[in-house]
């Protein structure tokens, strides 16, 4: 690097080219055997010396990000890096995004394979490897979806049990890993929380610009669609029969598969739909909805059960 160059850069790292900071061997050995400079090694005691302030920049750089929020970086993203020149094996410093800003990126190139997520935000891909689904019917569960997925079939899954027994996460994990392993730039999926649904739709309501309803257009025409928690929602005749009716009757002409996960059996959600419908064909109505989900799904229901038991019960 020529002197230019290395004028440049310290003001750009407000560091002091007069400094008077004695370096001692110490130092040197501190930052010699430092792991952030790893993909340099070895770094002699000369180079050390010679490029003191720029290395303990690098260390600077990682240490204030560590010590933020775990979604901030101080250093507006990007940190001091360094690597050596392969032809002159001289040291190169460099700005670099840091492991945040790679996440984030990472997160939404990943993401545009959602038309819509309940869920999103920049720890959802986590779950590829962060948890394991050890219950005998998850992996049923999974090796179901990747049979249909592998054989493009298009029939969807019903999966309930109670609250805390890993429904959410299982559709977690299954939207991500398409997310991960989709080669196909016009796929997309939605996951969706069905409380959030009808709240959306209830909101909507009084927009007087009439704007298209981006959760309600999701559910309509994503290729794969995850309903999350149907049953949680509070909703009235209107939404069911203008709105869920509607999204089932598409879903069924254009051939697109969808996954639905409960607290409630198929049985025991039409009771809930006949105590919420208030018009005197509820019962009708109310099947109508459940023989709907059922031409969906065919016999893919599956019933989770509570994690500490499934290895005895399952």
């Amino acid at each position: 690097m020529n002197d230019n160059g290395i004028k440049s850069l310290f003001e750009i790292f407000n560091l002091d080219l007069n400094s008077d900071v004695e370096i001692d061997q110490q130092l040197i050995t501190n930052l010699k055997y430092n792991n952030l400079f790893l993909s340099c090694l070895p770094l002699s005691d000369y180079e050390i010396y010679n490029n003191f302030g720029f290395l303990n920049k690098v260390v600077d750089d990682y240490q204030k990000c560590q010590n933020e929020s775990k979604d901030f970086c101080p250093n507006f993203g990007y940190h001091l890096d360094l690597k050596r020149d392969k032809k002159t094996q001289s040291i190169i410093f460099y700005y670099s995004p840091c492991k945040k800003t790679k996440k984030k990126i990472q997160f939404f190139e990943k993401q545009k394979v959602f038309l819509y997520n309940s869920y999103a935000d920049n720890d959802f891909f986590q779950v590829l490897s962060s948890e394991k689904l050890t219950s005998v019917v998850k992996q049923k569960v999974l090796k179901r979806f990747e049979y249909d997925w592998k054989n493009k079939t298009k029939k969807g899954i019903y999966i309930y049990g109670k609250s805390g027994v890993g429904k959410t996460f299982l559709f977690r994990f299954i939207t991500a890993t398409i997310a991960q392993i989709n080669s196909d730039p016009t796929l997309k999926i939605a996951l969706i929380f069905m409380p959030e649904l009808v709240e959306s739709i209830k909101k909507s309501f009084g927009n007087k610009q009439n704007e298209k309803l981006l959760i309600y257009e999701a559910a309509l025409n994503a290729d794969y669609l995850f309903l999350d928690d149907i049953g949680a929602e509070y909703a009235t005749d209107w939404f069911y029969s203008n709105y869920f009716l509607l999204i089932l009757n598409s879903r069924i002409s254009q051939n697109k598969p969808t996954f639905f996960n409960s607290n409630f059996s198929l049985f025991e959600y039409e009771k809930k739909l006949i105590n919420l419908l208030k018009s005197s064909n509820s019962k009708i109505e109310a099947n109508r909805i459940i023989q709907r989900i059922k031409r969906i799904i065919g016999d893919n229901i599956y019933e989770i059960k509570d994690e500490r038991y499934c290895n005895q019960n399952q």
